[in-house]
């Protein structure tokens, strides 16, 4: 498994914004905590398996907000890069409250888990 880095996550956070409504272009990139950023890719590293690595981040990112917006998006999205070549089977809508429920801090590192571990499957075309 590859490292993970802060410019990993930063680029993963532009393409979550650039994939917006374009109003937001300006906060593309932009950091708000670089040590919580540091500190959230030093816990992806530390995680053993793909789905907690994946978990990992959806959970930090999401909850410890180290950009100034795109926060859950950009969980999501390296979430799903984590996870390749599995997806997550999920309707949309309930991924949505799920990652604002993950956000708010209602459930930690092992719920996610847990929860994805229910969704994910092989990405077939």
């Amino acid at each position: 498994m590859k490292d993970v880095d802060a410019g990993f996550l930063i680029e993963l956070q532009k393409h979550a914004i650039y994939s917006g409504s374009g109003d937001e272009a300006f906060l593309a990139g932009v950091v708000r905590d670089w040590g919580t950023l540091d500190y959230i890719a030093s816990k992806i590293n530390e995680a053993k398996t793909p789905l907690m690595r994946a978990s990992t981040a959806l959970c930090l990112i999401s909850n410890l907000h180290p950009f100034m917006d795109g926060n859950k998006r950009t969980a999501l999205l390296t979430c799903h890069m984590l996870l390749k070549p599995y997806v997550v089977a999920e309707d949309s809508d309930k991924m949505d409250v799920f990652i604002r429920e993950v956000g708010s801090g209602t459930y930690d590192v092992g719920d996610v888990c847990d929860w994805l571990k229910e969704r994910i499957k092989v990405f077939t075309r």
